[in-house]
């Protein structure tokens, strides 16, 4: 029994990590593709200032919250300082590239 415990106490944090590592994927493509939801698309001289999709801003309002909502779930399943400390960082990082993305737009023509 004591073998059991010892690989249970292996493979959970391995798991753990390969699920974080593979989340941080997922919120890696969900910012692309935000990026491109607030591009401005507009052709010829009304690129010289990009502006922000106006349609594009709800879209990466919702990839953020789809992004940080499994470490809100466990922030309110383990409520302690370390899973507030690692919860946190990820919902800062994400509020960062939201922040990010509004307000430095930018533009390509099709």
């Amino acid at each position: 029994m004591g073998g059991k415990l010892s690989i249970v106490r292996v493979v959970g944090p391995v798991l753990g990590a390969l699920a974080f590592a593979g989340w941080a994927a997922v919120g890696a493509y969900l910012f692309v593709l935000a990026n491109f939801a607030t591009a401005d698309t507009r052709c010829g001289e009304f690129t010289r200032t990009p502006r922000i999709d106006a349609e594009g801003v709800s879209w990466v309002l919702g990839y953020g919250l789809v992004w940080i909502a499994p470490f809100l779930v466990l922030l309110l399943i383990f409520r302690n300082r370390l899973t507030l400390i690692l919860t946190g960082i990820p919902i800062v990082v994400a509020a960062v590239a939201v922040v990010f993305l509004l307000t430095h737009p930018w533009s390509f023509c099709f």
